[in-house]
């Protein structure tokens, strides 16, 4: 099975907004991905993209190019999205025990997809990231720092060693 990376919203909007502060970061990260897409799939939660098309409307990202940008990214060919089932809030309930109740429930659906697909987890919310961590889940990546950035891409490239 090909190695997982699962993204927030945050970094779809900073992808695509290029007034937002982590653009010219999220564009890089985007090109090394890219660079891998023939070994990697990437998981977007159906969350991710509402969040995504409702935060880039409220700041003023013309509805056309919101559209045209989402499009593009879901019908790419390492672009996986997931929705989840209602029995989901089960097991999410169970992985709440012990984690933070601080974590909006959109993001717990982002660490919850990584979870469940073994996947490396791409997140801007410390909140979330701390949580997985607490938790023992190692493939969580605060992507706003340029260590965490080098972490990811290092582990990704040995995730794809050892797939191939």
């Amino acid at each position: 099975m090909k190695p997982c990376v699962v993204e927030d919203s945050n970094f779809i909007i900073s992808v695509i907004d290029p007034d937002e502060s982590f653009h010219f970061q999220a564009i890089l990260l985007l090109n090394e991905l890219i660079t891998r897409k023939n070994n990697i799939k990437i998981i977007i939660p159906s969350i991710v993209f509402f969040e995504s098309v409702i935060k880039l409307l409220q700041r003023g990202v013309s509805p056309k190019k919101v559209e045209n940008s989402l499009w593009d990214f879901l019908y790419r060919s390492e672009i996986l999205n997931v929705t989840f089932p209602e029995t989901a809030a089960f097991r999410i309930g169970k992985y709440l025990q012990g984690v933070n109740l601080e974590i909006k429930t959109s993001d717990l659906l982002v660490g919850h997809c990584g979870i469940e697909y073994e996947a490396q987890i791409l997140t801007s919310d410390k909140t979330l990231w701390r949580a997985l961590k607490k938790n023992n889940y190692q493939k969580a990546y605060y992507w706003h720092d340029r260590q965490q950035r080098n972490d990811f891409l290092k582990e990704l490239d040995e995730l794809i060693r050892r797939s191939i």
